[in-house]
């Protein structure tokens, strides 16, 4: 019985067991933008471990991202694969849009568009995203992925889904 009420009713089917999330990447969940500042701070992201990169900066709705990219970057064309552009560039544009969320808010990417402008083989990559509109349930943003020497590698636009967060993994 304990199980079943632990479960989230979906379309009136008993749905998956739903996990309560009371931290993320080692710290108390709060306002976004505390957690944002934690991220800023050097706190782990799964995704960033991962890849490499760093959330450096947030404010007002702009994030920087960076990456130091080397071989374990490379595609088979000895040049930094496209994807880990693309991943750069939608974490830095999902930064600047969580920015905005009120505490009971959540958002998932709709859809992403990444164009690739020059290679790159290594060395510091820079993601700056803006939120260009934040409407109820939408949000659009940008992002420019650029070299240190600031030639853009890529440029990306995203839309997102604003959502209410169910309410025992709200921040």
């Amino acid at each position: 019985r304990e199980a079943r009420s632990a479960r989230r009713s979906i379309g009136g089917k008993v749905g998956p067991p739903e996990r309560r999330v009371t931290t993320l990447i080692g710290c108390p969940l709060g306002k976004y933008n505390d957690l944002i500042q934690t991220w800023v701070r050097g706190a782990a992201v799964p995704i960033a471990e991962l890849v490499g990169f760093r959330v450096t900066d947030c404010r007002d709705g702009v994030a920087t991202i960076e990456l130091e990219a080397s071989a374990r970057h490379h595609n088979q064309m000895g040049t930094v694969h496209g994807g880990v552009l693309s991943v750069l560039a939608e974490a830095c544009m999902g930064v600047s849009v969580a920015s905005g969320l009120a505490d009971d808010e959540m958002l998932a990417t709709i859809q992403i568009n990444v164009t690739y402008h020059r290679p790159l083989v290594s060395g510091l990559v820079r993601a700056v995203a803006r939120t260009v509109n934040r409407g109820k349930t939408i949000a659009y943003a940008t992002c420019e992925v650029s070299n240190a020497g600031q030639q853009m590698l890529a440029s990306a636009t995203s839309t997102w889904a604003i959502r209410k967060a169910p309410a025992d993994t709200r921040l």
